[in-house]
């Protein structure tokens, strides 16, 4: 137990002897937020909820408003994002009645967040927006360093990665003003995917590294968890898979301590890439299986194409196509849902290819020339001429 938690459970203790019910629900507040940012996350929700039942029977709004907006991030973090926009919807409602401009700026943030998550691009902007010109309006530069960083991260999930660094530029400018190491380290990280992307490897590395040393000393676990990943998709991205794999672990045991479920399935579906990579096949089962399931879990239909067509790769490699067929019908029925028609050609390739090696040659030559019309109308000749090659040295 930290120091800090002993001092709010003595607090705790005191109020509850007192009667003191606002003192009590403060208390409970301060306990979840302590909680979930250690990972306990059944403690977090459960502090909140009381929390929340106190502030209630009180009628104090500010409280009943923080309680449910933490209850709605433990949601988040356990996957379960439409719960979690509910809460913070309860928590938007009682603070548009009080007229707290500063918690309604939180909300609109927490919501854009919860919309970007799901793809919802368009509604993340118009509501990270409402927060920034709330935060313009109140001169609180710490919420508009946040906000700016958000935008920044909206941005670079669009691929447009000009106006993502300007924005996690101006995030950082800021917090650096403040001297918030916190920050500091978050728009350090996020810069640094805007580099990676870019090409610029070495750049991208020395960010991740100033962000770690301000992480490592404080043990900032938040911060650590996407340090330690995004270090591994460089490493991964430049083939120097054994720190690749020593990053994803480490990325992955921070995201298992702190529950968050969405980012352990990203880092449980890289470590499998890296074993399919190094031909151990059992190992790259293992992690496609269990990031499979985290995406389950989450409902990202993305990563559960992403980790079905891994596994229906990893099953005809072993010569188990009646395991590997489901597995790439997945993902391509997934695919397809998502729009996504280059991952849909790619995963029919697969998909002949595997119908091939299983001596169904009708079935390859279908998939294959499927494939083909996909790659020709989206102009990838490269793959056009490929997936000719393959049908012309055939033997169906």
């Amino acid at each position: 137990m930290s120091r800090q938690e002993e001092n709010v459970l003595a607090e705790l203790a005191q109020a509850e002897a007192s009667g003191d019910k606002q003192k009590m629900a403060a208390a409970h507040l301060q306990l979840g937020h302590l909680y979930k940012k250690t990972g306990q996350l059944e403690q977090a929700e459960a502090a909140y909820r009381l929390a929340r039942e106190l502030a209630a029977k009180l009628g104090h709004g500010p409280l009943e408003a923080d309680a449910y907006s933490g209850w709605g991030l433990v949601c988040e973090v356990r996957g379960n994002v439409k719960q979690a926009w509910e809460r913070i919807m309860d928590s938007y409602e009682i603070n548009k009645m009080h007229g707290d401009r500063g918690r309604l700026a939180d909300n609109y943030s927490n919501l854009g967040f919860l919309a970007q998550i799901q793809g919802d691009f368009d509604d993340a902007e118009r509501l990270y927006g409402y927060a920034l010109h709330l935060r313009e309006e109140l001169a609180d530069r710490a919420g508009r360093a946040l906000d700016y960083g958000n935008m920044g991260n909206l941005f670079f999930a669009q691929d447009q990665f000009d106006r993502a660094s300007e924005y996690i530029e101006e995030s950082l400018n800021t917090y650096q003003a403040l001297n918030d190491h916190a920050g500091m380290a978050n728009q350090y990280q996020s810069l640094a995917r805007v580099y990676m992307v870019r090409g610029d490897l070495a750049h991208a590395e020395d960010l991740l590294h100033q962000a770690l040393a301000l992480d490592e000393p404080r043990g900032r676990l938040e911060g650590l968890g996407l340090e330690y990943y995004t270090l591994g998709q460089i490493y991964f991205q430049t083939e120097r898979l054994a720190e690749a794999e020593t990053m994803y672990r480490k990325a992955l045991a921070v995201q298992e301590h702190l529950g968050n479920k969405r980012n352990q399935a990203s880092a449980a579906g890289y470590l499998g890439l890296i074993y399919q990579q190094c031909q151990e096949p059992q190992k790259a089962k293992d992690m496609a299986h269990q990031a499979l399931l985290l995406f389950e879990e989450t409902e990202n239909m993305s990563g559960i194409a992403w980790q079905a067509e891994i596994l229906g790769e990893l099953y005809c490699a072993e010569g188990l196509f009646e395991c590997a067929e489901p597995m790439y019908r997945r993902s391509l029925a997934g695919q397809k849902n998502l729009g996504n028609d280059e991952a849909c050609a790619f995963v029919q390739m697969g998909l002949g290819a595997m119908y091939a090696a299983w001596g169904k040659g009708y079935d390859a030559m279908l998939n294959w020339r499927q494939a083909q019309e996909m790659f020709r109308h989206l102009g990838r000749t490269e793959q056009v001429e490929d997936l000719q090659k393959m049908m012309a040295g055939s033997s169906y």
